[in-house]
């Protein structure tokens, strides 16, 4: 049986979820490119990639990855809030 109403309350947990999602990658991203700019990873990694897929199992993700949400980061970090609310409908 059809639920409108359900679907409804379903769609609102994923809008509200993927607006999370979408802050946490830029802010992720804005953390690594702090670390590469300051350097932070060089006592104990020759390179961010290495510092990162050192973490993986912690991180859930590589350097490859890393890298997406550190462009993201750059070309939307300014603007997030813009951004996240011109991306997802109230």
């Amino acid at each position: 049986m059809f639920s409108e109403n359900k679907l409804n309350q379903k769609t609102e947990i994923i809008k509200i979820k993927a607006k999370g999602m979408q802050l946490d990658v830029i802010e992720i991203g804005k953390v690594l490119i702090e670390i590469q700019e300051k350097g932070l990873y060089k006592q104990l990694y020759s390179d961010l990639d290495r510092y990162v897929d050192a973490h993986k199992n912690e991180f859930s993700f590589g350097h490859t990855q890393a890298r997406k949400f550190m462009t993201v980061a750059k070309q939307f970090g300014s603007l997030n809030s813009i951004w996240c609310c011109k991306h997802t409908r109230y």
